[in-house]
């Protein structure tokens, strides 16, 4: 995993710069241990740690801790009152029982859970999804600091403020699910 690490520093250095923010602890693990493990604090953490917890992980045969009930509801208790949990999906054609199935569980965990999606060429289909879950954060509802956003001039050739609102915007076939 060093190697990872290392390639992404030596590749992406303005971004990699963010691991010497003294707020950034980068832990190379098995994520659902390490959630079990902050839970109970063997660590040091407690519950309410997290303002956000955003998990990129493995398809999901590849990876079966990270999608269970009681793995979510470990992150959950590792959020802060307004923490969000945000995490890939699947494809939402292709995947749509995975992504209902996902949703579903979030719905019973959380009081707002909303699928987004995303056009990425790199994943099948080249339509993707995503997850994001919270008890006080709402895509519509919480707006986010917009002019704090633009005063970073963060330069990005696909997201801008339309696109984070388009992209909580779905099928009639993904509003259902």
């Amino acid at each position: 995993m060093s190697q990872v690490i290392d390639f992404a520093k030596h590749y992406f250095p303005k971004m990699a710069k963010a691991l010497k923010d003294p707020r950034v602890t980068l832990r190379v693990q098995n994520a659902a241990t390490f959630v079990q493990e902050a839970r109970y604090p063997i660590t040091g953490l407690n519950n309410g740690t997290f303002d956000a917890i955003l998990i990129d992980s493995t398809d999901f045969n590849a990876a079966l801790p990270l999608f269970t009930a009681s793995f979510y509801s470990d992150c959950k208790a590792l959020l802060s009152k307004p923490g969000i949990l945000a995490f890939n999906l699947d494809s939402p054609q292709w995947g749509q029982v995975r992504v209902a199935s996902a949703s579903e569980q979030m719905a019973r965990l959380f009081r707002h859970s909303y699928i987004f999606q995303t056009y990425q060429p790199t994943y099948a289909s080249g339509h993707y999804s995503f997850m994001l879950a919270s008890d006080q954060i709402h895509p519509f509802l919480s707006k986010p600091d917009w002019e704090a956003w633009r005063r970073k001039a963060i330069a990005t050739r696909y997201y801008n403020p339309d696109m984070h609102y388009a992209s909580f915007v779905l099928a009639t076939q993904l509003q259902t699910v």
